[in-house]
């Protein structure tokens, strides 16, 4: 337990990594062979990834299935209630989920539009929250097994939100980067320290059916950017991604003021 929170910094700081050389080699690709080209590129590395996969050896485990896939989902809906600091964890991914993810949807009509940036340029801005990302894993991860990680949790979301705001309103190129690396880094501090107290708060034999929920909020993406998508077309991709930041912003504001619990969680 006291390693969760540097393995997923590390798991954090690889994504980062392939962030960073993919966004950026993306825009290369598209100006080369075009959008459609660039689809079946990530299309054979999808190929190549699920080769490499199936290499790897299977995983053993001495235990027996006592019980249906069923029987283990309700078993795990029904320990949420037993700890109840849990769902209010979840309540924060399902928030960075819906208003902290949408502006990389909206990013392609921000540049063209607000920056007048070409393919190569959407690149080079998308580039910048992966090197925030990355940044922000490395330093959580040489810092450890640290207490407080409750409040680096609201802080962080409180400054993605906040950042995201600025981004929106800005048309300088240096600072649109330097915002966005802003929101990569505080983005990757929420998701490392929320998986970290979800999995520290679980016992063992149910971390597993835990995680699942978790990572069944990734599946409200589709929420965000549509009602992202919806205010940016009648009134302009600026003020989607303000509200969205600012709504973010203020809800971890509240969990701050609020919610004592999840603050002052170790």
């Amino acid at each position: 337990r006291k390693n969760l929170l540097n393995a997923v910094s590390l798991t954090s700081v690889g994504m980062g990594l392939m962030g960073v050389r993919g966004a950026s080699l993306a825009g290369f690709v598209i100006e080369w062979v075009g959008a459609q080209g660039g689809y079946f590129v990530i299309a054979a590395l999808y190929v190549w990834a699920s080769f490499a996969l199936g290499r790897l050896p299977p995983s053993r485990s001495d235990a027996k299935r006592r019980a249906s896939v069923w029987a283990d989902l309700r078993e795990g809906v029904v320990y949420l209630r037993t700890v109840p600091i849990i769902m209010p964890l979840l309540g924060i991914a399902i928030v960075r989920i819906l208003l902290g993810w949408s502006y990389r949807t909206l990013m392609p009509v921000y540049a063209k539009e607000v920056l007048a940036f070409d393919a190569r340029g959407l690149g080079i801005l998308s580039a910048a929250p992966s090197i925030g990302s990355l940044l922000g894993s490395l330093a959580l991860a040489s810092l450890g097994d640290f207490r407080g990680k409750g409040k680096i949790l609201i802080i962080a979301g409180l400054v993605m939100g906040l950042a995201l705001v600025g981004f929106s309103s800005t048309q300088y190129f240096v600072l649109a980067l330097f915002l966005l690396v802003i929101v990569g880094a505080s983005r990757n501090a929420t998701i490392i320290t929320n998986q970290t107290l979800i999995q520290a708060s679980c016992r063992d034999s149910y971390r597993g059916r835990v995680m699942s929920m978790y990572m069944m909020t990734v599946g409200l993406l589709p929420l965000g950017t549509i009602t992202a998508g919806a205010i940016a077309d009648r009134w302009g991709v600026p003020l989607a991604l303000t509200l969205q930041g600012a709504l973010m912003a203020v809800i971890f504001g509240a969990l701050w003021l609020f919610r004592s619990r999840v603050r002052d969680l170790a």
